[in-house]
């Protein structure tokens, strides 16, 4: 297994735990959850804020580009 933190996000995504995906995240500081998203292909970051709480996407939203 890989630990670079977009792999193991991946795997969570398609894995469809949100639980676990929050808690993962939890994990980073923010330019690394930007980081760690921002290597995501468009469909994995879809299901990603579809498997997350809004309000945690909403915060994650922050720290991502535009």
């Amino acid at each position: 297994m890989s630990d670079s933190p977009w792999i193991l996000l991946k795997e969570e995504i398609e894995n469809n735990d949100g639980d676990k995906i929050v808690e993962f995240l939890n994990t980073l500081v923010p330019s690394e959850k930007a980081r760690t998203v921002s290597r995501l292909d468009k469909e994995l970051i879809t299901r990603l804020f579809l498997l997350i709480p809004s309000n945690y996407a909403a915060d994650l939203l922050k720290y991502l580009p535009d």
